[in-house]
Parts: C-alpha cells; sequence; structure tokens
C-alpha cells in the first residue's frame, strides 16, 4: 500500500488570523472619507474656476440681450406649477424650478396632452429668449426649491437638447425629485460635484439649533478669494439680529443669497407639507432693488425669514406670493405688511381647481397693502386677476379681483417679465 503524500508545511499558504481593531478599520475609512472629499472638493473647485472663465469671456449682449449689463426676470405661465428664469448682469442664467400639474386651455377643443405640450413650448420660448438662453445654451444655475412634481416635473421636457447646467442646489434628497423622471434626467445633465443639498434653517435667537450647510459640510466665512457658496457676510456681527444668507451669485452689480432652505420647525401651526416649508428662499439684489422668491414657502417659512432675514426683507422691490398664493398655508398679514413689495406676482393658474389656487384673500391682501401705502406707480389700465373666493357655504367658487396695482398672477396675465435698472 503506497503510503499518501502530504503536503509540506512550507508549502501550506500562512494566513494571518489577526483582525484589524475597531479603531484601525474606523481610522482608515475616515482617512478614506477625507480624501474622497478632498477630491469632490478639488473637482469642484476646477468646475467653478472653469465656468467664471467661460463667463468671463462671452462677449457684453446687445440690450435686451444675455449679459446686455441688465437684471432679467421672467415668471413663464405653468398654469397650476411654478417656473422663473432669471439672468443676471454679467450673463449667468438661473433656473427656479420647472413644473406643472394643469394648465389653462386656450382652446377648448384641445386634448389634455396638447394643452400640455401648449405649456411646454410656452416655457421653452421664454427660455431661449434672447434675454435668457439666447445663442449660449447654458444654465449656470438651477435651483430646485421642493421636490413637489409642480415645480419639477417639465424639467426634461424644457430644458433644450444640448443645454449645460453647471450647478443644481436642492433642499431635500435628490431621489426625491422624481416627477417626470426629474432626478434621473439631471444626474446626466449636471456634474455630481455640483449638485448641492442646502440647509439653512439655523434660528439661534429663537431656540433652533439648524444648520447652514451644503451636502453636509458646514458653509465657512468669505474670504477676498472665495465667496460663492459662502456665507455673505450680511448678517448682524453679534448674531443677535439677522443672520448671514448663503451667497451664490457675486456680481458688481448683483448678489444672489439663499435665505432659507430645509426649515423644519412648524413655527406658525401652517398646516402644510415638510417639502413646502422646507422651500429653498432666494433673495435676489440688484440695482438698490431686492426681488425675493419663495417656491411653495409656508406661513413659517416666512417667520424663519422674519426672524433671520427681517432687516434684509424690509421694503422688496418683488415678492413672489408663496405657495401660489395660498391664503391656507402661505403670506401671513405679519409678512406682507413687512415686507411692503411693489411688485407681487404668484405663480398660479387660471379657474384651475386642483388646488383652489390663488386665494382672493392673498391677492386682495397685496392689493389693499399697495392702496395703503399710496403708491404713484399704477398701471394705466385696470387689469383683472381671476381668484378663487371663499363663499357663504365655505366653498371655493370664481371670482375676480380688478387693479391698477402690480399684483399680477401668471394665469390671468400671462408670463410676467421685468427688467432692472428700469427703462
Amino acid at each position: 500500500m503506497t503510503p499518501k503524500t502530504r503536503t509540506p508545511i512550507k508549502d501550506i499558504p500562512v494566513y494571518s488570523t489577526r483582525r484589524e481593531t475597531r479603531s484601525a478599520t474606523k481610522d482608515k475609512r475616515d482617512a478614506d472619507l477625507r480624501k474622497i472629499r478632498r477630491e469632490a472638493e478639488k473637482r469642484a473647485r476646477d468646475l467653478k474656476r472653469r465656468r467664471e472663465q467661460a463667463t468671463a469671456s462671452r462677449k457684453p449682449g446687445a440690450p435686451g440681450e444675455r449679459k446686455d449689463g441688465s437684471l432679467h426676470i421672467a415668471f413663464i405661465q405653468m398654469g397650476q406649477g411654478d417656473c422663473i428664469v432669471l439672468c443676471t448682469p454679467e450673463g449667468r442664467v438661473i433656473l427656479f424650478d420647472c413644473g406643472s400639474l394643469g394648465t389653462e386651455k386656450s382652446d377648448e377643443n384641445l386634448t389634455d396632452e396638447q394643452a400640455d405640450q401648449v405649456l411646454v413650448d410656452r416655457a421653452l420660448d421664454t427660455l431661449k429668449n434672447p434675454k435668457f438662453l439666447g445663442k449660449v445654451n447654458e444654465i449656470d444655475i438651477l435651483i430646485l426649491t421642493h421636490p413637489d412634481g409642480d415645480h419639477c416635473n417639465k424639467l426634461k421636457k424644457v430644458i433644450p437638447d444640448g443645454c449645460k447646467i453647471y450647478k443644481c442646489y436642492h433642499s431635500a434628497q435628490f431621489g426625491e425629485y422624481t416627477g417626470g423622471g426629474a432626478s434621473t434626467f439631471l444626474r446626466k445633465k449636471v456634474r455630481d460635484p455640483a449638485i448641492l443639498r442646502v440647509v439653512k434653517n439655523h434660528d439661534p435667537n429663537h431656540g433652533v439649533n439648524g444648520q447652514v450647510t451644503l451636502n453636509g459640510t458646514p458653509v465657512k466665512a468669505a474670504t477676498d478669494k472665495e465667496k460663492v457658496d459662502r456665507l455673505d457676510g450680511k448678517g448682524s456681527k453679534d448674531g443677535k439680529g439677522d443672520q448671514h444668507g448663503i451667497l451664490i451669485v457675486d456680481e458688481k452689480d448683483c448678489k444672489v443669497s439663499i435665505l432659507a432652505a430645509g426649515v423644519e420647525k412648524d413655527y406658525a401651526k401652517d398646516h402644510a407639507t415638510d417639502p413646502n416649508r422646507a422651500s429653498i428662499v432666494t433673495l435676489v439684489e440688484a440695482f438698490g432693488e431686492k426681488l425675493l422668491l419663495c417656491g411653495d414657502a409656508t406661513t413659517s417659512t416666512e417667520e424663519f425669514l422674519l426672524n433671520t432675514a427681517k432687516g434684509r426683507l424690509k421694503d422688496l422691490t418683488v415678492v413672489q406670493a408663496a405657495h401660489h398664493g395660498s391664503i391656507t398655508t402661505s403670506s401671513s398679514p405679519d409678512f406682507v405688511e413687512w415686507v411692503n413689495p411693489k411688485v407681487v406676482v404668484a405663480s398660479a393658474g387660471m379657474e384651475i381647481k386642483k388646488h383652489h389656487h390663488p386665494s382672493h384673500e392673498v391677492i386682495q391682501g397685496y392689493v389693499d397693502k399697495l392702496e395703503k401705502e399710496k403708491r404713484t406707480d399704477r398701471l394705466k389700465d385696470e387689469h383683472e386677476t381671476f381668484v378663487w373666493e371663499l363663499n357663504k357655504g365655505g366653498n371655493r367658487s370664481r371670482g375676480s379681483v380688478w387693479s391698477r396695482r402690480k399684483v399680477y398672477t401668471t394665469g390671468s396675465y400671462g408670463a410676467v417679465t421685468l427688467d432692472y435698472p428700469e427703462s
């Protein structure tokens, strides 16, 4: 019988049975994360530098064109939805939301699909206007105020083919922007380091220990070399008054700051959804004018703004009536009284029953406020604004507000386009 041969001990692979300690594993993981973060920050800086160089190299536009030295903004007619496009004096285009859950039919013979296509074409025409995209098929910044479908579900249809998007700020988890396949579409359009979740809900003077962060990283103070995506330095020095905003555009004649995002505290018991309360609210300051764009902000968001940015919000030039002019959730009397705007725009449809926007109380309230101020900048002729009135039975029914004041809804007036300095 032939004896079995044994494998020499020296030929048997030797494996270490010693396992790394938890602390060593954690240290390695933390080091890897720091490396990933540094690489992402470097990519973001490189992208930012190239964008600044490209913007600076653009030729100045003729009057009425992108980069003509003026601020242009259009509140696009989206029915029950929202879409705003803005161009800064130096030619940076910012798109705020783009969605709709119902539209006015210009022709009763149109099918729902045909009416929707009319809406998309209208938005696309505005976006391609020489004041905005013009010949440069690039959007510098996309702001997704919150993930409701009527704010994001038309992005894929409205953003032109081949259009580049260089930065995106959003208030919720990015995957929550599912309307119209928005998040999937945008992940292919926006370079990942430039997709930034913004949270600005810190209210220390009212017991809210919140955050001021971009992708979870605290926003730092500005330096001489780094100002964008930094604190804008507009807060009080002692921290007892206004808080700093997050500066996202820094031009000689135009500054754009985020004043609220991710607000969680229900200050006012606003009967609203958490995503609406968390809407991004943006302040645009140019040529001495101030424009406040509110998304679906609620009365609690408004209270947060008055707590943390009150001095900056006094006597606005333009305010977007929050949440499509809903009295149920937004436009509190204290907020309307304080911001005291010259121009009010509600992104709301006409005779669309889905949510009964805009409310009579909001539109009439702003008209009354402007009348109370006895402003002389009336329109030449009265215009009719469709509203939903509260009837004796406690339901909403069709109504109108007639006024010469600059209080508009996109459903009744059509797209509202404003230019500053005013000619």
